[in-house]
């Protein structure tokens, strides 16, 4: 699923990435979709502030509502499907019950847009990146703000997060995949992919392989080996392998 810049969505196949369904909706540039964990709904946020909930065999819209800080710049459903966070170009992050479409909660920490949105396997801890450089790890149970950390390197444009939510990924404009332990300040690993932004991450469900995607056609997988926590307590520094481009 992909959404671009002439306000149109496409269904690829997963095996040939041929565009099986091409359909429009929007009036702006799309850069959100997201795939609901239950397989009911995709979502699709653009830059004319609209999100549209749709069908996933024929992309028909179903429902749509506006946004309350700009145009959607991120999307993350929770896993149990029955609400979707919403990265604004406002800086702010709704999150919206999926069957109502109302308001719950409006998350604020962030000074510029959040194009980065990653949630834990039992929605306890988000993480989200911005325009601003920020990378935040939020209580996602308590709706509050963990921990920010300025990397300070441009937007951060992808983030994702392990299922345990102890680890996270960042990406963005510098073409560099942070690695980062909860509760700590500094990045664990820092790999570089090239000079072109890196646009997308993914966290594999059930080991350390994350694959990330940029400009121009990059791509690639990394095969992260974190190490046990050490007897003293003090996690062990993990080790990474070389990048599958």
């Amino acid at each position: 699923m992909s959404g671009d810049t002439n306000a149109r969505i496409r269904l690829h196949d997963g095996e040939t990435a041929a565009t099986l369904v091409l359909t429009e909706g929007h009036k702006d540039i799309v850069h959100a979709v997201a795939y609901s964990p239950t397989g009911e709904w995709v979502a699709t946020g653009s830059d004319d502030g609209q999100l549209r909930l749709r069908k996933p065999d024929d992309l028909q819209v179903s429902r749509s509502w506006s946004t309350k800080n700009g145009r959607i710049t991120a999307l993350r459903f929770t896993p149990d499907g029955k609400r979707l966070l919403i990265g604004t170009g406002g800086g702010r992050i709704e999150l919206v019950d999926v069957a109502s479409g109302e308001l719950l909660t409006l998350l604020e920490g962030h000074k510029k847009g959040v194009w980065a949105l990653a949630l834990d396997a039992k929605a306890q801890v988000l993480v989200s990146g911005s325009v601003d450089g920020r990378l935040i790890w939020w209580d996602f149970e308590k709706r509050e703000i963990e921990r920010v950390l300025e990397v300070g390197t441009g937007t951060i444009y992808a983030a994702a997060i392990d299922p345990t939510g102890s680890w996270a990924v960042s990406a963005g404009v510098d073409g560099i995949v942070r690695l980062w332990r909860r509760g700590e300040d500094k990045p664990r690993v820092a790999l570089t992919m090239g000079k072109q932004p890196l646009y997308s991450l993914a966290w594999h469900p059930k080991d350390n392989r994350i694959a990330w995607s940029g400009d121009k056609g990059l791509a690639g997988i990394l095969r992260l080996r974190l190490r046990p926590v050490a007897a003293a307590g003090k996690p062990a520094v993990p080790t990474d392998e070389a990048p599958d481009k």
